[in-house]
């Protein structure tokens, strides 16, 4: 076999995994944000602390996108924050206040 042929070959194996991890890349990548539900009334923050500034408020039953959690200001029985979108730029809610599947870490 000549060389020529042979960096063909490689270069059709190595363009064959390619083509398979970018197909395979959406399954493989774990979800980067859910729906989350308030149980109470709450604000969102500008950082993950009571002591920020609020961005807007929220009822029971609003529905926000989770997108990723941070361990901060204990506050309500956790530490854990979970940065949200929403239509005003999203901000920081605490833990308590939602009902949200697990997200990954910011």
């Amino acid at each position: 076999m000549t060389t020529r042929i042979a960096r063909w070959i490689v270069g059709g194996i190595v363009g064959a995994i390619g083509i398979v991890l970018v197909a395979a890349s959406p399954a493989l990548a774990s979800a980067s944000s859910t729906m989350a539900t308030f149980t109470r009334a709450a604000s969102s923050y500008t950082s993950p602390t009571h002591g920020s500034m609020a961005i807007e408020g929220f009822e029971v039953g609003d529905q926000v996108e989770a997108v990723c959690f941070v361990n901060a200001a204990y506050t309500e029985g956790t530490d854990v924050w979970l940065r949200i979108a929403n239509s005003h730029g999203g901000g920081w809610v605490s833990r308590s206040v939602l009902d949200v599947a697990p997200v990954t870490p910011c």
